[in-house]
This record gives C-alpha cells, sequence and structure tokens, in this order.
C-alpha cells in the first residue's frame, strides 16, 4: 500500500515504505519516458541522489532520482534526449513533492545509517568476542591479551 501518490500531468508518482513507483501515463509521459516502457520502480536503497526544483509560473517542478552509474539522460532513437527517472508536476503540488522528497531522504538516511550500525562493532562487542574464544579454548592466553590490547589501543 502506498504512503504518498501524486498525479502529474504526464505521469504519477507513488511512493511507498522502501521504493517508488514513476508511471508514464499519456502522450507526454510517452515521449517524456521514452517509450512505451511502464512503470519504472526504484528502491530507495538504489537513490543516490535526489534533484528537486519547485513549479512556478508557466513552468512545471520535477524531482528527480540519481541512481548509481546510471544515466540521467538518454539519446532516443529520433535523436532526443529523454530524462531518465524524473517526475513533473504543477505548482499546486509543489508542497506534496517536498513533502515526498523528505521522506525519501529520511528513508535513505535511516538505510545507511542501518547498515553503517551493523557493519561496525563497538570495542565491547570485540572484547566480549576474544573473551567467548578464549573461554572455549580458540585463543590462548598470550593470543588473548594481545588481541585485548590491539583493541584498547595499548601498545
Amino acid at each position: 500500500m502506498s504512503i504518498h501518490k501524486v498525479s502529474g500531468s504526464i505521469g504519477d508518482l507513488e511512493v511507498f515504505e522502501d521504493k517508488l513507483t514513476i508511471t508514464p501515463k499519456g502522450l507526454g509521459g510517452i515521449v517524456e519516458s521514452g517509450g512505451l516502457r511502464g512503470p519504472k520502480t526504484i528502491p530507495f536503497a538504489s537513490i543516490t541522489a535526489i534533484k528537486h526544483r519547485r513549479a512556478g509560473g508557466f513552468l512545471p517542478g520535477y524531482i528527480q532520482f540519481e541512481l548509481p552509474g546510471g544515466l540521467q539522460e538518454e539519446n532516443t532513437i529520433l535523436g532526443g534526449n529523454v530524462r531518465q527517472n524524473i517526475f513533473f508536476f504543477k505548482s499546486n503540488g509543489n508542497e506534496k513533492i517536498e513533502e515526498i522528497k523528505a521522506f525519501i531522504e529520511r528513508k535513505i538516511s535511516e538505510i545507511k545509517n542501518h547498515n553503517t550500525t551493523i557493519a561496525s562493532s563497538s570495542p565491547t562487542d570485540e572484547l566480549i568476542k576474544l573473551a567467548r574464544l578464549k573461554e572455549q579454548g580458540l585463543l590462548s592466553e598470550e593470543e588473548f591479551s594481545k588481541a585485548k590490547q590491539k583493541i584498547l589501543g595499548i601498545s
């Protein structure tokens, strides 16, 4: 079930707990997305940056999601450029898009913090692991002492 959904003139943006979907609609959506590709799903964990411009006057706003190693523009058979991973909206969507942008940025930050927490362990965790290895007879007293001094930064 989606958390946010916004309809633009050439597509729909639907935001879920861990991903988003951009669905082109109408002739403008087909042209802008480079053909009949259908919905594009982007996991938040894949987003490296978000570009955003508020709509105002006659200019539409946009929110664009950059992915690692991905081209943000692609040449079409007809010689034009098609922007990838982008959703256009009118000025009445400014606040909703900014809310969506903040939500996605929070989720990306949570993903990065979670991955960092998993990857790193504290000195206390390392000492507990060492003590268990010693108790199991897998480390001698000398090996335990050397490893403990290394973890504690004692030379």
